[in-house]
């Protein structure tokens, strides 16, 4: 099972590139039933579709609609409250803060790889100590160093249909 939320209704969203739409609907039913796997996808999709999804949708990155970087930050803010023990968070909000935090300011561009530290030191899941470990690794070498068995952690750890598990498995799959 994917560590990412995803079902009919956020594929029809991501389809027709209803950034808003699904963040919202995914807000809604965290709202409802407060799932840790809806926490990890509403800051990795927020931060993918500010990112990458004008990539996606062909649109221009200043579209005036698009709220993901309000809904990341705030909740980056929930999960540091809930769920900071939480290796799959601390995961997921590590990579999206090491590779963009700089979008939210201080003292979110600082936590990245201090989240990424604590999910290496917390993770009782092989692949996803793995992934942690690498993500470090590649933060202090000039040469990327692919991760070992990507193809097995990503059928694991990234086994939806989402985006985003394609796009980890872009990164890290091959």
């Amino acid at each position: 099972m994917s560590i990412f939320y995803y079902d009919r209704t956020l594929s029809a969203y991501e389809e027709s590139f209803q950034w808003d739409q699904a963040l919202s609907y995914l807000e809604a039913l965290y709202h409802q039933q407060e799932d840790a796997r809806i926490l990890y996808s509403l800051v990795g999709f927020s931060w993918f579709y500010e990112i990458e999804g004008p990539h996606e949708s062909k649109l221009h990155a200043d579209d005036p609609n698009r709220s993901a970087l309000g809904v990341w930050k705030k909740n980056l803010d929930l999960g540091e409250r809930k769920a900071s023990a939480d290796p799959l968070f601390l995961f997921i909000a590590g990579y999206t803060l090491s590779l963009h935090g700089f979008l939210l300011g201080d003292p979110y561009e600082e936590r990245g790889a201090t989240y990424m530290r604590s999910c290496l030191a917390l993770a009782r899941d092989v692949f996803l100590r793995q992934l942690a470990e690498n993500f470090l690794l590649n933060e202090h070498t000039k040469k990327y160093v692919a991760v070992q068995n990507g193809k097995a952690i990503c059928e694991q750890l990234f086994c939806g249909s989402s985006l985003l598990d394609r796009y980890f498995w872009e990164i890290y799959g091959s």
